[in-house]
């Protein structure tokens, strides 16, 4: 047995692994961004990444700790969901970076920077499983899927666009 096939539903009563997994590393992301120096010069770097260098901040090697942090998530995903599905298929999250940034631009988190929780994150993942769910159990075909998602995430940049204005961002 592999490795893949050894661990695929373990569960602690009504929890996944993969749920916990999930919920401790939001807990400890959402940590890092309110409670560290570096959560900090997170949000003044998206905020501003020009005032954030005259401030003293080191932007580049921010941004490239950043990207590796983000690497580094996107490879704990793909190893969770391998073990899931007992195998490991290179199609296996096709499109799945469109779920995710629906899901975070659903969350309220702006993609100009500066603003955004992972709990308000993690209610954009939980409000796009409801909406992706209901439209399995309608079944609705896969093209019909994308199009409402692609709806919702018009609709989302939208009100980003939106709030990005008043706010004077």
């Amino acid at each position: 047995m592999g490795v893949y096939t050894e661990y695929p539903e373990v569960y602690l009563g009504p929890v996944s692994l993969t749920a916990m997994i999930f919920f401790a590393l939001a807990l400890f992301f959402q940590w890092v961004l309110t409670s560290t120096r570096h959560g900090r010069e997170t949000y003044a770097v998206g905020d501003n990444i020009e005032a954030a260098h005259d401030a003293g901040i080191k932007t580049k090697r921010h941004k490239i700790i950043n990207f590796t942090i983000c690497g580094a998530m996107a490879a704990v995903a793909g190893i969770l969901l391998s073990m899931r599905l007992g195998t490991a298929e290179p199609n296996a999250g096709r499109i799945w970076e469109l779920w995710a940034i629906i899901a975070v631009v659903l969350g309220g988190t702006r993609l100009i920077g500066g603003f955004g929780n992972m709990w308000m994150t993690i209610g954009g993942v939980l409000t796009l499983a409801v909406l992706r769910n209901g439209l399995r159990l309608l079944n609705t075909p896969n093209y019909v899927e994308l199009m409402v998602m692609g709806a919702v995430l018009i609709l989302a940049l939208s009100l980003d666009k939106l709030l990005a204005h008043k706010g004077g961002h």
